[in-house]
């Protein structure tokens, strides 16, 4: 079983150890564990789910 979660962007990580990617950056990491397989599924998921929901229209910051 997979779970994603959207998030607003927020200012890069305090800790010395984490760190934004870009999505291009990230699939091309050397992940832990299965994560390797799992991001690209998320991806297409993601790409996917924007044509049929209203996920899109909730992503736009409202002014």
């Amino acid at each position: 079983m997979l779970y994603f979660a959207l998030s607003p962007f927020a200012d890069p990580p305090t800790d010395n150890d984490a760190r934004w990617f870009s999505l291009d950056d990230a699939l091309a990491l050397n992940l832990a564990f299965d994560h390797s397989e799992l991001l690209p599924r998320v991806v297409e998921r993601l790409r996917s789910k924007v044509l049929y929901t209203v996920m899109l229209a909730q992503l736009i910051a409202s002014h």
